[in-house]
């Protein structure tokens, strides 16, 4: 299932804003994949998907990402795994959201 699918449920930029507003430490790609529990979360495509909707957020203001090579797995090429947290004008937006009742 992709994210852009009408056919299937939605998953809304402030819905990711929420989903990543309960852990202060932050998630990545594949935790917040997890945590949406929308059929198709393990797929490439899904991911790779919520990783566009991530970068978008993100150049927007209402995401910070940060490299975290402790996941990073041995012998790959990859130098670590984006963990995103959300900033003070992304939880100024999931709360305009909510008094909207669009979360």
């Amino acid at each position: 299932m992709r994210l852009a699918d009408s056919s299937g449920p939605m998953l809304s930029r402030f819905r990711i804003l929420e989903l990543i507003s309960t852990r202060q430490s932050g998630m990545t790609c594949s935790d917040l994949a997890k945590l949406t529990r929308l059929s198709g979360w393990y797929t490439r495509s899904f991911r790779a998907s919520l990783g566009t909707r991530l970068r978008r957020l993100w150049k927007w203001g209402l995401l910070l990402r940060r490299m975290e090579r402790s996941y990073r797995v041995r012998h790959s090429r990859r130098k670590g795994v984006f963990v995103w947290s959300i900033t003070a004008k992304g939880m100024s937006r999931l709360q305009w959201a909510r008094t909207r009742q669009l979360v």
